[in-house]
């Protein structure tokens, strides 16, 4: 039997560039698959040092349809959390069991009243160096909040006003770890 000829044309299968999607849309072209592979190894490698790629679906669905009853569309949606809009509708029709962490996350941490301009906005510091201080008293590592914020928490500590960014992603660490009990309820 002869062996299975690959397409060297990409866009016959998609308009993108060789990528992970242009493998599961079917093209077998030597960058795509080399792609493919790639997101396999990284995937991986991030699951045996611990990290979890995934997270139960449950609580992200319920926060959207919570965020939808709000009057939000997922456009609005993808603007607060930069999560892509065609995701997020993927994720309330699809019927999922699981979701992607960083989309998660990103969508749990958007409270019911934020607007897409809500990014540009800056908060009062004393609420969020509450959480802050919450978080790193329960035992979680100042590396690990530096890393999840994208900010250096002690630059927190110093500031009066923060971005709305940054005080929902420590919103979403504390509801995470409220959640694991690691934390009490916020």
């Amino acid at each position: 039997m002869p062996a299975v000829q690959r397409r060297d044309e990409h866009h016959v299968f998609t308009a993108n560039p060789p990528s992970i999607t242009g493998y599961t849309k079917g093209c077998r072209c030597d960058e795509c698959r080399a792609a493919w592979r790639e997101y396999g190894r990284q995937y991986w490698r991030r699951r045996a040092a611990g990290e979890r790629p995934t997270m139960p679906a449950g609580p992200v669905l319920e926060h959207l349809s919570r965020l939808y009853a709000a009057g939000h569309t997922a456009g609005s949606i993808a603007a607060v959390t930069g999560v892509q809009a065609k995701t997020v509708r993927h994720m309330l029709t699809a019927g999922r069991k699981r979701v992607r962490s960083d989309n998660g996350e990103a969508i749990l941490g958007m409270a019911l009243d934020d607007s897409p301009d809500c990014g540009t906005h800056k908060l009062p510091a004393c609420h969020v160096q509450e959480s802050l201080g919450r978080l790193l008293a329960s035992g979680l590592r100042h590396e690990d909040v530096r890393r999840a914020i994208k900010v250096e928490p002690s630059h927190i500590a110093h500031q009066e006003h923060v971005a709305a960014t940054t005080a929902r992603k420590i919103r979403v660490l504390c509801q995470l770890r409220a959640h694991a009990g690691l934390l009490e309820s916020v």
